[in-house]
């Protein structure tokens, strides 16, 4: 099989490694200079952000399915892009990607389907930041909404610690766009476990449960960084868990159609947006007629009413001339005015 796996970090590696491993032909897009000596070949100058180079390299090698790490390509609709070429794409699909890509969204959603989640508060600005801190018994952890490469929570110690978080997201700009929309979530203390499953929409299947390194220092003690390595299978997840989990998925309670509500949520809205948008555009077009019309009939108007004060005028001056004409025959003495005027006998 050829596969065809976007991205230059860690986890593709380990990716194209694999497959590489159980005999398939791997090509990895940008890659790294660490794929090259594991025999994946590496397309560096295809950039993940440009989806059509990398579907112009899935054509040109005829891979049979392509594997996308990177959230930001899904986020952007790299997955609707293959697949609407025909290529069997492993990825969300943009509408899916936005629970990756906006943790504000992911919350609501949570929120809308009853799904269990940290109490929390989105702010978009920074005296709506401090004020919201008020609500929070202890300090809460600060979430730039978008895509910050891991690197946008801060899980402060202090009230000050993360008002300081909050003003470099919304108005020091340390996250760019990606922050300037933030997530304050009420602090859950213990470990955190991922557990992994793969999913057409309708069916899915689980894979092994992993945890993941993020802030710098033994003991949780700095920062958060974009991970520093993970590790599966996860201890924390026993085998009671994994029933527990089970079980949810076959009540329905949690996996049922989760994506795909979102899609029906996302394209309902689009069309709202685009019926919207024709409706404005149409009352728009329908206000400019008027205004055209209204420019027209005025138009006209002026030219009747310029027409009529001429012939009034000329009207005036004529009436006038006749006046004059007939003092003058009569102060003459004429019984009778001039024939040639076509005017009556005296």
């Amino acid at each position: 099989m050829k596969i065809l796996v976007i991205g230059s970090g860690g986890r593709e590696h380990a990716l194209a490694w694999r497959g590489v491993s159980e005999g398939h032909e791997v090509w990895c897009a940008p890659g790294s200079a660490g794929m090259a000596p594991d025999g994946i070949h590496v397309s560096a100058d295809v950039r993940v952000d440009d989806p059509e180079a990398i579907l112009a390299l899935a054509r040109a090698q005829g891979v049979d399915l392509a594997l996308i790490g990177p959230e930001q390509p899904l986020v952007d609709g790299l997955a609707d892009t293959l697949r609407a070429a025909g290529v069997p794409t492993v990825g969300a699909s943009s509408a899916s990607a936005v629970m990756e890509g906006s943790k504000a969204e992911a919350k609501a959603f949570m929120l809308r389907h009853n799904i269990p989640t940290a109490r929390h508060v989105t702010v978009g600005d920074l005296a709506e930041g401090f004020a919201a801190l008020d609500a929070f018994e202890h300090p809460p952890v600060v979430k730039a909404s978008g895509l910050a490469a891991g690197k946008g929570v801060t899980v402060p110690a202090s009230f000050d610690e993360a008002r300081s978080a909050l003003r470099a997201c919304l108005e020091g700009g340390r996250f760019g766009d990606a922050g300037t929309t933030v997530v304050l979530e009420e602090r859950l203390e213990g470990q955190e476990l991922s557990y992994f499953a793969i999913s057409d929409g309708t069916h899915a299947c689980t894979l092994s449960a992993a945890q993941d390194h993020k802030r710098i220092f033994e003991g949780d003690r700095g920062p958060n960084t974009g991970g520093m390595g993970a590790y599966t299978p996860a201890p924390l997840c026993t085998d009671a868990l994994r029933a527990r989990i089970d079980e949810l998925r076959r009540e329905r309670v949690v996996f049922d159609g989760i994506y795909k509500k979102l899609e029906r949520e996302v394209h309902d809205k689009t069309k709202e947006l685009a019926d919207l948008s024709k409706a404005a555009n149409e009352a728009t077009k329908a206000r400019d007629d008027a205004q055209a019309d209204m420019a027209a009939l005025k138009e006209r108007a002026d030219t009747e009413a310029g027409e009529f004060e001429r012939n009034w005028k000329e009207l005036s001056r004529s009436i006038e001339e006749d006046r004059r004409a007939h003092e003058l025959a009569l102060d003459a003495g004429e019984d009778k005015l001039n024939p040639a005027r076509g005017e009556l006998s005296m």
